[in-house]
């Protein structure tokens, strides 16, 4: 990228509009920090909007000045792959109810002009909550049979995307099967669709063992990159004697003091022309203050460190 590339460069910001407050405000709030684009999870807006419906959702946040870049909500995020059988995924009851789910919110997108919806990737076996088992579900090898279910699934998934005009991008939560990189370009691979998206969550690479994603996880997804999940983080170290005595095995802090090399992820997006969408999180706690002066805080630390990278 020629230098005055870079100087034109300008990066896509937007934020989640779900973080215990109310979708209103949260909108109030974008407006005032600048937010272009906004991220919001479907059933808690239903919710907040009440009687208006889809419509009602589409009018406040045209109101604010922001655009809608993603419908989401937990689609697949708690189902275990183990569970569906790959000649009938279909009979798995839970699995049927989320792909309902999912096609209302691919209904919605169209209503609304939203290009892409989210969808997420299947828990690992066992107990996604503890720390052994986020590692042990470090972008691991997928199973021949489960890249089967998830190539039929996402298929299926396929064809409603097709019908109603959506791209589908997939998160990277850290007990799926897409926590690394490598996993989701694996299964983008074996699908071969455009529609098939990347939501990236670097932060989330980290706590799945995935330490390299600025740089390798950056070149297995740029292809396929929709929007990146901005949280950080700093992962405990386990005590000398293997022990982890602590209640939580990560840090949530803000944007630039974790673990995640944000300069490096910055200046790929920015040498690459990326056009995707930093979508700010919040996540961590303040001793005195609000989600809403969290989130305040995460827009300043992005700005910081966006004006750092600009004289490399």
């Amino acid at each position: 990228m020629g230098e005055s590339n870079k100087a034109s460069y300008e990066f896509n910001i937007g934020m989640a509009l779900q973080f215990n407050t109310p979708f209103r405000d949260a909108l109030t709030l974008g407006r005032e920090l600048g937010a272009k684009f906004g991220w919001v999870d479907l059933d808690f807006a239903l919710g907040e909007v009440g009687a208006g419906g889809i419509d009602s959702i589409g009018k406040r946040v045209e109101e604010h000045g922001i655009k809608l870049m993603l419908l989401g909500n937990d689609v697949f995020s708690r189902l275990y792959l183990t569970d569906i059988d790959l000649e009938r995924p279909l009979d798995n009851a839970a699995l049927s109810r989320d792909l309902d789910r999912l096609v209302a919110a691919m209904q919605a997108a169209s209503q609304l002009g939203v290009d892409t919806v989210l969808a997420h990737s299947f828990m690992w076996p066992g107990n996604w909550s503890s720390w052994p088992m986020r590692w042990l579900s470090r972008g691991g090898v997928i199973a021949a049979i489960d890249l089967q279910k998830l190539v039929r699934i996402f298929s299926l998934v396929l064809e409603y995307a097709e019908k109603y005009d959506v791209d589908i991008a997939i998160g990277n939560l850290p007990w799926h099967y897409t926590a690394s990189t490598m996993n989701f370009r694996l299964l983008a691979e074996h699908l071969g669709s455009p529609r098939i998206k990347f939501m990236w969550g670097p932060a989330d690479n980290l706590t799945a063992g995935e330490f390299d994603s600025a740089t390798a996880g950056f070149r297995n997804i740029r292809p396929y990159l929709h929007s990146l999940h901005l949280k950080d983080l700093h992962i405990r170290p386990i005590d000398s004697d293997g022990i982890k005595r602590q209640n939580k095995d990560i840090d949530y802090r803000p944007l630039g003091e974790g673990d995640v090399d944000y300069p490096t992820i910055l200046r790929n997006l920015r040498d690459a022309e990326s056009d995707a969408i930093l979508a700010v999180y919040t996540h961590f706690e303040i001793e005195h203050g609000t989600q809403q002066d969290v989130m305040r805080i995460q827009f300043d630390r992005l700005r910081g460190l966006i004006s750092s990278i600009e004289d490399d």
